[in-house]
């Protein structure tokens, strides 16, 4: 973005994980945690917690009377100078303008990380297309499709879809990428530089996190499953780590673009 003016970006918050590089000039940013108790009680009404989808995002301009003035301090001010790096996560709601009001221009670049394909919700919707499991919801008359409809009500809920909206630990993606070679494309092993260094202690407590999270993913889906489906379903070792393959590709293709 490049501009002359004091105030660059209003007020807002995107629904994924920002990386944003000063180029030439300052920038300032103003960032809020959107859990800031001190927050305006209407905005927090209205803030999505971990946004997934653009129609989650908020931004001041929707609302009606309300001005910066009306804001508590914010929990972090970061002052860009060129070639300075920083990470905005995403619901995190920041406003940006040109530091010290100077008519030198500013010039940062931002890049966009899709945050929901590092999601629990991007694994289940993932799992339902791996053997062993789609075999499983189509005995009860359910498709891929079917049940990745499903989900998406279960993960959209404001409140109750928080915990399946969170990150999944890439250390475990990496891991489990890199445990299963058969996976790996050319024989490269994406995962060995972070998933392998893990103590397998740390591996294991990872291991457990996912498990739990996605059996209580499937399991808050399939309350309205049709009659007949099988319960407590499996979720295959190979369908786990062709899983993390798959973020593990999606990390790798970030690293990438940075």
């Amino acid at each position: 973005r490049l501009s002359h003016s004091q105030l660059v970006v209003e007020s807002h918050a995107d629904h994924r994980d920002i990386f944003a590089v000063q180029i030439l000039g300052r920038k300032s940013w103003r960032i809020w945690d959107p859990d800031l108790a001190e927050l305006p009680d209407n905005v927090r009404k209205r803030l999505f917690p971990l946004p997934v989808q653009s129609h989650q995002q908020w931004n001041l301009n929707d609302m009606e009377g309300l001005t910066l003035e009306d804001f508590p301090e914010p929990t972090m001010h970061a002052r860009l100078e060129p070639g300075d790096l920083l990470h905005v996560p995403r619901g995190f709601l920041h406003l940006v303008s040109t530091a010290d009001n100077t008519d030198a221009g500013s010039v940062h670049l931002t890049v966009g990380a899709v945050s929901p394909r590092y999601t629990y919700s991007f694994l289940g919707y993932f799992l339902a297309t791996q053997p062993g499991i789609k075999e499983s919801l189509a005995s009860a008359g359910w498709s891929p499709r079917d049940y990745q409809a499903a989900q998406g009500k279960v993960v959209n809920d404001r409140d109750r879809g928080r915990e399946f909206r969170r990150l999944v630990p890439l250390g475990w993606a990496q891991r489990s990428y890199a445990l299963h070679p058969d996976l790996q494309n050319n024989g490269t092993s994406t995962g060995e530089a972070i998933g392998c260094a893990l103590a397998e202690s740390e591996f294991s407590g990872m291991q457990d996190e996912v498990l739990s999270t996605l059996m209580a993913l499937f399991s808050r889906t399939l309350e309205t499953a049709p009659a007949g489906l099988t319960w407590p379903l499996v979720l295959p070792d190979a369908a786990l780590a062709a899983a993390g393959a798959k973020l593990a590709a999606h990390a790798a293709d970030l690293g990438e673009r940075l």
